[in-house]
């Protein structure tokens, strides 16, 4: 089976990305945390795609996300405009175009690995013709479809707790034939970093606001020439590569469960 692979990435700039994380960390850390994420994320999936790969940017093209694409072999689109919603139906319409299956995922995916890709090809060659990978908070950070269906993706409350409930809803009304592998996060939040920090072993995080705020201990950690984590978390982002400068987190296992 022919399964493309779709990537929603954003441009990494400061108060444009991860605007709520922002709003604890600061801005430029915020950005360069993203930045982190979508390098590993990139490098997983290349390593576990078997097949064709689309980088879909939004707002715009950014050196950063060009760099990745060069590097790792990917196409690269624009994102189409519109809410969430609009934007998964277009690209799961797009990449159904050239292949059998589509699996999009997001750029601050860190909890899916090589296993969940695995998990999600094996549901769709099985004969479902939808898998997702529910996250913690209520969402979903892998959708896998076989075919275009628009009401997986109408009507949802994006942004909320309810997210995964509505679409299972929608797909359950249409008799959509769907599945579910094994729960991963992404990182949105400032407990999400909590989290990450200790699956990841990531140095860096603060238990109270340091002294000038998050960016300007960010700045002066960077400027000291902290440790090889600490600099990897928090540089300056590498716009011209796409090479990534960390290790991705493991992955677990990705059993799923078969619909009855």
């Amino acid at each position: 089976m022919r399964v493309r692979i779709a990537i929603l990435a954003k441009a990494p700039v400061p108060g444009q990305v991860k605007t709520r994380l922002g709003r604890k960390v600061g801005d430029r850390a915020a950005a360069g945390l993203y930045t982190r994420m979508l390098r590993d994320v990139a490098a997983m999936v290349q390593g576990a795609a078997g097949g064709p790969v689309t980088l879909w940017h939004t707002p715009v093209r950014h050196p950063l996300l060009t760099g990745l694409a060069r590097h790792h072999g990917f196409d690269l689109a624009s994102q189409p405009r519109g809410p969430l919603g609009a934007r998964l139906r277009a690209i799961a319409r797009e990449s159904l175009r050239d292949s059998e299956a589509v699996l999009m995922v997001g750029g601050d995916c860190i909890g899916l690995g090589p296993a969940h890709i695995r998990a999600a090809r094996r549901c769709l060659a099985e004969g479902l013709e939808a898998v997702f990978a529910p996250a913690p908070d209520g969402g979903y950070t892998l959708v896998g479809l076989t075919r275009r269906v628009p009401r997986l993706f109408q009507g949802i409350d994006w942004g909320t707790p309810a997210v995964m409930g509505q679409t299972l809803a929608a797909g359950r009304r249409g008799k959509v034939r769907l599945g579910l592998i094994a729960p991963a996060n992404d990182l949105d939040d400032w407990a999400d970093l909590r989290r990450w920090r200790r699956e990841a072993g990531s140095e860096v995080i603060w238990r109270r606001q340091p002294r000038g705020g998050y960016d300007a201990a960010a700045r002066a950690t960077l400027g000291a020439g902290g440790g090889n984590r600490t600099r990897t978390l928090l540089r300056e982002p590498d716009f011209e590569s796409g090479a990534s400068t960390s290790s991705a987190t493991p992955a677990r296992s990705a059993e799923y469960n078969r619909p009855e």
